[in-house]
């Protein structure tokens, strides 16, 4: 959902104008959106985005791809749920308000 600063991608969307903001709670990939997409919202793209993570944890797509892999089947379950969990957890908070990475040594340098 972003692109992150000091690369080719970051700089066109800055001189394009497309940046909602340059603040660092932006930048957690999963509760905002940091530019406007060309042909959706801002919006729309977040709630695809949510929408595609809501159905690829869901029970029914976990157990169709540990089907088809058969490959460390209690692993990768085991794996499937705990992120299915993790995004269950996740969607009800947003993270980006509490973070304050504004002291970070990353943030600094992004900063420079």
């Amino acid at each position: 959902m972003n692109s992150f600063p000091r690369n080719r991608i970051y700089e066109q969307y800055k001189n394009e104008g497309r940046l909602i903001d340059v603040g660092w709670d932006y930048y957690n990939g999963k509760t905002r959106v940091a530019y406007v997409p060309k042909q959706m919202s801002p919006e729309e793209l977040l709630n695809g985005y949510n929408e595609f993570r809501r159905k690829f944890y869901s029970w029914k797509s976990i157990i169709k791809r540990i089907c088809k892999s058969r490959v460390n089947i209690f692993y990768n379950l085991a794996m499937n749920y705990g992120y299915r969990q993790a995004y269950r957890n996740f969607a009800k908070l947003d993270i980006g308000d509490r973070i304050d990475e504004s002291n970070t040594s990353l943030y600094r340098y992004l900063e420079q």
